[in-house]
């Protein structure tokens, strides 16, 4: 099974995360993509974050009957922030045998070596870089070239690492939608109506569904 992983505190989901999810399960082919909220987000204030149940509740709202997307409730099953090197050892662990694209913008790609245990994620899994904005490219190709000199380009898009693991840029729609835009807009009593799927702005405008 090729699976894609799309991480993150999910505070909230929204269409940017949906649309990235459903691209990533057409074009690359995949058989699911499941998106895994953090529990304790690394980087983040755990006080300012919701529970990671609720955060939970409303991925699976807002991917009801959407074949092809789940939500992997994993990183619940451990206490500590919640660094990509531990879940995706959990996750292999979990499944063995089961091939792993990890969904990642190409700002936060070309950051990986600030990253914890960077160097083993190269052995983990797949990377799908996802291109939102001019200059991606670009950019990507000399971060391969400069850190990840053992890299062989199969073709524009794709790199091939020592370990069998492959880099991959995905070019995606760009859609202006952050969970921190969704957040001050909800802060100044403004309405997030389709920026979020219908579920997940019916509960949290307080609306019955």
């Amino acid at each position: 099974m090729k699976a894609g992983l799309l991480g993150g505190s999910f505070n909230p989901i929204h269409n940017g995360h949906l649309r990235l999810a459903m691209e990533a399960l057409e074009q690359g082919g995949l058989d699911r993509v499941e998106m895994v909220p953090a529990f304790i987000p690394p980087h983040k204030n755990a006080h300012q974050v919701p529970s990671f149940a609720t955060r939970c509740r409303l991925v699976e709202a807002a991917i009801d009957h959407m074949p092809g997307l789940v939500v992997n409730r994993m990183e619940g099953q451990r206490s500590g922030p919640s660094y990509t090197v531990d879940t995706l050892d959990t996750y292999h662990h979990l499944y063995p045998g089961r091939e792993t694209y990890f969904l990642i913008g190409c700002p936060d790609f070309v950051q990986l070596p600030k990253w914890h245990q960077w160097e083993r994620l190269l052995e983990l899994t797949h990377f799908i870089v996802v291109s939102r904005e001019e200059g991606d490219e670009r950019a990507l190709s000399r971060f391969v070239a400069a850190t990840l000199s053992q890299a062989t380009r199969k073709n524009q898009d794709t790199w091939l690492l020592p370990s069998g693991a492959s880099i991959w840029m995905m070019h995606a729609p760009l859609l202006e939608i952050s969970s921190s835009l969704i957040r001050k807009k909800m802060a100044q009593g403004k309405s997030i109506r389709y920026l979020v799927p219908d579920p997940v702005w019916a509960e949290m405008s307080g609306i019955p569904i």
